[in-house]
């Protein structure tokens, strides 16, 4: 028997997605959702908006609220991962240096 998922779910199941806040192979294991399915939410929310599930209209409000949480939840995931990498730029440049020293201070093999 088919389950039936409320709007509601919907819309924040793609809202998690569209975030970054999870991916899609974590929601659907999570909820036992089918990828193909999910990725259909996605695709009705990009084309119709908040008239996506028309089930239910507080779903839609929530969404059209939502609509600039996204956005300032996708910079501020986008400035911490850029710090991200930053700092493992740094951790990088570090660890090559110090291969580079320790190779230097390693007493050369006699040749045969």
């Amino acid at each position: 028997m088919a389950r039936k998922h409320t709007a509601e779910f919907k819309f924040e199941i793609v809202r998690q997605l569209q975030t970054g806040e999870k991916r899609l192979v974590q929601v659907c294991c999570e909820h036992d959702l089918d990828p193909a399915m999910v990725r259909g939410w996605v695709v009705r929310v990009e084309k119709h908006g908040p008239a996506a599930f028309p089930q239910s209209a507080t779903a839609a409000t929530s969404l059209e609220r939502a609509g600039g949480r996204t956005l300032a939840a996708a910079e501020a995931r986008i400035g911490e991962l850029e710090r991200l990498v930053g700092q493992l730029a740094l951790e990088n440049e570090f660890l090559k240096k110090g291969l580079r020293r320790a190779s230097s201070l390693r007493p050369s093999e006699p040749r045969s």
